[in-house]
């Protein structure tokens, strides 16, 4: 398995107090970028964790995050069994990326993945704060506000679409050294984060420039002039705003123009006051439920990141059944080369998703009553042994998050996105089965969640089949409350079948468009 880590820069980064247990209290606006890391992953029969780096100066032992990440899972979830991990460093060191955060992310991906833990990625960002306060972002990706001490994280809208020029130093500026002295009570200036998410919501970018700023920056410049030397040549040279990225000494320039940067990378490289320099761009959170587009925040080599893109455009409705797929349209849709399409397209195949007619190529297939029928049976199951263990086993904590859950999925009915409302029917659904306690249980579930969740979408089509899911959810959630096994049994019997019978109507619906159609061209024929 082939990861990538990705660095981030700080868009703005303000410190608002020191905490009586000693960490500092932020508010930040992180965004990742198109640098990264590579982590090489692989199961080994022999237990324990082997990790090598293309650094020798890098440890390879529980010092690194890599290390501490993979064995916080293993020992979590007792895996048998044994791991190498070879780590690809192409992120500076020390240099306020977050490059060992990000690999530590990895990490916790790969092993999750390696070991089928089935682990959502909340799950996986809950844990990754106790290996360092960068991690749970890491592994959430994108553009986010952190908050706290850098835990705290909301997705903010996407960044607007921009260049990045990276400039590192030949010194190393440590985060603890940078922490200690920074010197409250003196910053003059705080940067307008508000101002800049409601820059970023509107697209202004030249706005969201002039807002940016970095508490740290005047402490670490006075100490290393270079950093200041850095700025000045990105901003005289084209870049909206130039700026010290974390506690530093890595610079950054934003650009509205990729020439403007590409001329701007290439003074830096002559003036030799950068090591480092990187031309790149930021990296988004990935399509919208209108038009899909490649999740540049997958962790997986390109030709997987497709693969998935397509999958989910698919189980969501954005490819609809019997869609044609033209390798050429898509290609250029994605921004790739047919390569990563055509071998998106067979696996894609050998899942049932896609079927290959003669003379037409591939299309989205549709769905059927005998693959409905087998997944929901399925579902039915194990749901039976999820409701039974949760009515023994919820505490009142989860009680409280099931009807918060119900209640979420309420209000997300009059947004009108159906892709929201299926995740908040996913995610009623979640704290029941996380209340089972049964690990395996729960990852079986995590592994049909998305075979199912093509049904769900499905179903949810029908506007009134959403009211009659509010009272069923209700009616669920007061029967595990009451503990009554048998009730809540027939309840989550009666909701599924309720699903099976709507999509059946929606299937011979369009059978029966399509059989009509059919005999509209054979009679244009005669």
């Amino acid at each position: 398995m082939r990861l990538r880590a990705l660095a981030k820069i700080n868009l703005g980064l303000d410190i608002l107090r020191k905490r009586e247990d000693g960490y500092h209290e932020v508010r930040m606006i992180m965004q990742t970028i198109q640098m990264y890391d590579v982590l090489e992953m692989k199961r080994v029969r022999k237990p324990g964790i082997s990790l090598s780096v293309n650094y020798s100066y890098i440890p390879n032992d529980e010092r690194n995050l890599v290390y501490k990440a993979a064995k916080l899972l293993m020992d979590e979830f007792q895996v048998k069994g044994g791991v190498d991990i070879h780590l690809e460093k192409f992120i500076p060191v020390a240099a306020g990326m977050a490059g060992g955060s990000s690999d530590a992310a990895a990490a916790l991906v790969g092993i999750n993945r390696l070991f089928k833990l089935g682990l959502s990625q909340k799950e996986l960002m809950d844990r990754a704060v106790n290996i360092g306060a960068d991690v749970p972002y890491c592994v959430m990706r994108g553009t986010a506000l952190a908050e706290g001490i850098g835990e705290k994280l909301t997705r903010i809208t996407q960044v607007p679409d921009c260049f990045v020029l990276i400039g590192k130093p030949g010194i190393n500026v440590s985060t603890k050294a940078a922490y200690e002295s920074l010197q409250l009570d003196k910053i003059s200036s705080h940067p307008d984060i508000d101002g800049m998410i409601g820059d970023i919501e509107r697209g202004d970018l030249l706005a969201m420039t002039q807002k940016m700023g970095n508490v740290f920056e005047p402490g670490i410049i006075e100490k290393y002039p270079v950093i200041g030397e850095i700025k000045a040549l990105m901003e005289s040279h084209g870049a909206l705003k130039a700026m010290m990225s974390g506690s530093g000494p890595t610079v950054f320039g934003i650009f509205d123009n990729r020439e403007k940067m590409e001329a701007a990378a290439e003074v830096l490289r002559e003036s030799r006051l950068a090591k480092t320099v990187f031309a790149t761009e930021v990296t988004k959170a990935g399509g919208n439920t209108s038009d899909f587009s490649v999740n540049m925040n997958e962790y997986l080599p390109l030709r997987d990141v497709v693969f998935n893109t397509l999958r989910q455009a698919i189980l969501k409705g954005e490819l609809k059944p019997g869609e044609r797929l033209m390798e050429i349209a898509l290609a250029e849709r994605l921004g790739v080369s047919r390569t990563p399409i055509r071998e998106a397209m067979r696996k894609l195949e050998q899942e049932g998703l896609v079927v290959m007619i003669p003379r037409r190529g591939a299309q989205v297939a549709n769905i059927t009553e005998k693959d409905l029928n087998d997944v929901l049976e399925v579902r039915i199951a194990l749901e039976n042994v999820a409701i039974e263990k949760a009515c023994a086993r919820m505490t009142e904590e989860e009680m409280r998050r099931l009807w918060l859950a119900a209640k979420e999925f309420e209000h997300t009915i009059a947004e009108g996105n159906l892709v929201k409302l299926a995740e908040a029917d996913v995610a009623f659904h979640e704290v029941i089965y996380q209340a089972s306690d049964n690990k395996r249980l729960i990852q079986v579930l995590n592994n049909m969640r998305e075979q199912i969740y093509r049904y769900r979408v499905e179903y949810l089509k029908e506007g009134e089949t959403r009211d009659v899911l509010v009272k069923e959810h209700e009616e669920l959630t007061k029967a595990i409350r009451e503990r009554d096994v048998e009730r809540a049994k027939q309840l989550s019997f009666q909701h599924i079948e309720n699903q099976r019978m709507a999509i059946m109507r929606s299937i011979e619906a369009e059978d029966a468009e399509r059989e009509r159609a059919e005999k509209e061209k054979s009679r244009g024929h005669r």
